[in-house]
């Protein structure tokens, strides 16, 4: 079984059409946040992220219509939902399970590490 997340402007997913999102903006978030989406010519696409110095990695599928932007993460954990959000921020959009659920980006925690020598 699939589950998908949505990236709306709307107040539901399902009226993305109200405030659509188009290719050429979730190609641009895309490369704000290291991603890069491969397309076969139509409006499905393989959302990657960029690994420098390895080969990019398959995240999850894409599907743009009318839009609405539509995402099957595999799998479909939270780290796939953490990685939308991402997008959803940059679009100014928000992220949004088929239920009706919404996403909200986790807070992210900065571990800094003093040097060996000066830890007390």
């Amino acid at each position: 079984m699939a589950y998908d997340l949505h990236l709306t402007r709307a107040d539901d997913w399902s009226e993305g059409l109200s405030r659509p999102i188009t290719t050429e903006e979730l190609v641009d978030a895309c490369r704000q946040v290291g991603f890069t989406l491969r397309s076969d010519g139509s409006d499905a696409f393989q959302l990657r992220r960029i690994a420098p110095g390895k080969a990019d990695v398959d995240l999850m599928s894409a599907h743009v219509f009318e839009g609405q932007v539509t995402l099957k993460p595999f799998p479909p954990d939270q780290d796939a939902a953490d990685r939308v959000t991402l997008l959803a921020a940059v679009l100014e959009a928000r992220v949004q399970g088929d239920d009706g659920e919404v996403y909200e980006r986790a807070p992210v925690l900065r571990i800094v590490r003093r040097p060996f020598w000066r830890r007390g």
